[in-house]
């Protein structure tokens, strides 16, 4: 697999895992909906593209169903290696990403707060760029899983937790 996952640690308050990315691939862009994120690389570098949702003028939520376009507001590309600080995602900030190998594997360690819960409608979702014609916005459109990712697992080696 391009990508493999390593469950680190997990509860009802939140997830730690290590994911680790072999050169040339990359985790789609994809949301964490209501929750918070942190990553911190620990191996190689990688580029984070990423996108927080505009905000309508009258307060209303957004549609993320399938093939409705979202608009949204673009974020510098972050280029994070082992001595760059940690990235944050929140619900309304960056919260649609992508992260990209550079030249070399990465290894990151992943923060999710609160876990993933389908039945709480906190599931990844997946998305692609449809309007890019604009360096600060563009729009998103929810799609199926790409089917050229997906991951493997590895069992946790480390130090109890």
């Amino acid at each position: 697999a391009p990508v493999t996952y390593i469950d680190v640690w997990k509860d009802e308050n939140f997830t730690m895992g290590v994911f680790v990315l072999k050169p040339g691939s990359k985790i789609p862009l994809h949301d964490h909906p209501q929750m918070y994120g942190l990553i911190k690389v620990i191996y190689g570098s990688c580029a984070v593209k990423s996108f927080s949702i505009k905000k309508t003028s009258n307060g209303s939520s957004v549609d993320l169903s399938f093939q409705t376009p979202i608009q949204v507001c673009r974020h510098p590309t972050v280029n994070a290696t082992t001595s760059s600080d940690v990235i944050t995602l929140t619900p309304d900030v960056a919260n649609f990403h992508e992260i990209s190998t550079l030249e070399t594997p990465i290894a990151f360690f992943d923060v999710l707060f609160p876990p993933y819960n389908d039945e709480e409608e906190r599931s990844c979702n997946y998305y692609k760029e449809i309007k890019n014609d604009n360096l600060t916005e563009t729009e998103l459109v929810k799609i199926d899983a790409p089917v050229e990712y997906w991951t493997n697992s590895e069992v946790y080696r480390g130090p109890t937790i």
